[in-house]
Order: structure tokens, then sequence, then C-alpha cells
């Protein structure tokens, strides 16, 4: 169980390319899926790989800023980008 606001790092940033694939490399961590729920799968993948649940995620696509959301919101698919 983590506690809220614990090892919270600035956000990560999560690049969108076309509409089934999703990626993040922040130089700690390089990431990325496909499919249809890309963002939920690498949502999974971060929070597996230790990540807190509340780290925040920045949502771009094609370079422009489109949303911001946590791991666990998108692990549980709460958000639409």
């Amino acid at each position: 169980m983590t506690t809220e606001g614990a090892d919270v790092r600035p956000p990560l940033r999560v690049h969108f390319y076309g509409t089934s694939m999703a990626s993040v490399d922040d130089g700690t961590v390089a990431i990325s899926a496909t499919g249809p729920d890309a963002l939920r799968s690498l949502a999974s993948q971060l929070f597996a790989a230790g990540w807190n649940a509340d780290q925040v995620l920045e949502l771009y696509r094609g370079g422009e800023l489109i949303g911001q959301t946590t791991i666990n919101n998108a692990a549980h698919g709460c958000v639409e980008p």
C-alpha cells in the first residue's frame, strides 16, 4: 500500500502515437504499450515496476499537452486522452 504523496516525482510525460500506442521515457524508465487500451496498459506496467499510484502523468499528442492524470486513474481506465 502506498502513502499519498510518498515518492511522487515530477510528472512523467506520456506520448501517444496514432490511436493505439503510448510510451514514456524520462531517462529512468522506458515503457511502451500498444492496443486499444495503451494508456491503461502503460499505467499498469508503471505500477508493476514500482511507481507510486499517485504519480502524475502528463499526456502529449503531437508534442501538445492534451491532459493530465495519475497512474492509478489511468490503470483503472478513468482517462480518455
